[in-house]
């Protein structure tokens, strides 16, 4: 709901965007335990289609940042990294970018400085190659 009010209030007054590329950067807290990760795939794939639905935008594309292979809990980490490249390579509008050497030297967790920066300039590059690659609804 938060997230839709927010896109409502950008949006208000403004004419429908020509094109709308959501960008997900989320999972490493999924992989704290086998029922989450066992899920993740199909509770991804509601998310898009719910947004899809609710922004009255079946066109919607996306961009999965794939959690990278920083792994406290190995298992879960493998499963929630296969269901994040199987649920973008499944839609025709999805994508996926490697998060792998954004960590650090020492496999951190999440991204610092030049690795956050990294991360913006590939979801950036991947959606827009992945919008320039289809015609444009209106």
């Amino acid at each position: 709901d938060k997230l839709l009010a927010e896109v409502k209030k950008a949006l208000e007054g403004k004419p429908r965007p020509a094109s709308v590329v959501f960008v997900w950067m989320q999972g490493e807290a999924d992989t704290h335990s086998a029922e989450n990760a066992d899920v993740y795939g199909a509770s991804l794939k509601t998310v898009i289609s719910n947004l899809r639905k609710d922004l009255e935008r079946p066109d919607m594309a996306f961009v999965i940042g794939r959690i990278s292979d920083f792994a406290k809990y190995p298992e879960g980490s493998k499963t929630v990294r296969e269901a994040q490249v199987a649920v973008a390579e499944s839609d025709p509008l999805g994508g996926w970018i490697d998060t792998d050497d954004l960590n650090g030297s020492n496999n951190a967790l999440h991204y610092m400085g030049e690795g956050k920066r990294k991360l913006g300039e590939r979801f950036a590059e991947k959606a827009t190659n992945m919008l320039s690659s289809k015609p444009v609804k209106k």
